[in-house]
């Protein structure tokens, strides 16, 4: 029996492979080019969606429904501190 974040990990397994195989179908020409673009648009968007839900899962939401933030115990972490920037200028 599996739990939650074990079938959020196994559809992130299976975005990824979808992934991979739109990315290797980008050679093809014409209109099948352009399906397979899309089709690689919206698994990078489902991927993006999983990952918000175990983000969401490990870390709550708050009154508003928002991801709650990571604790502050990353805030000597350059690469974190870039990513929170760079989120609050967009």
């Amino acid at each position: 029996m599996s739990g939650y974040l074990d079938r959020l990990r196994e559809n992130l397994v299976l975005v990824d492979e979808g992934i991979e195989r739109a990315r290797g179908m980008g050679g093809v020409d014409g209109r099948e080019a352009l399906q397979w673009a899309k089709l690689l648009r919206d698994l990078v968007e489902q991927r993006t969606l999983v990952l918000t839900e175990v983000k969401a899962h490990l870390l709550g939401r708050d009154e508003s429904g928002a991801v709650r933030p990571p604790p502050n115990c990353y805030d000597g972490n350059p690469e974190v501190m870039f990513e929170r920037d760079f989120r609050n200028f967009l």
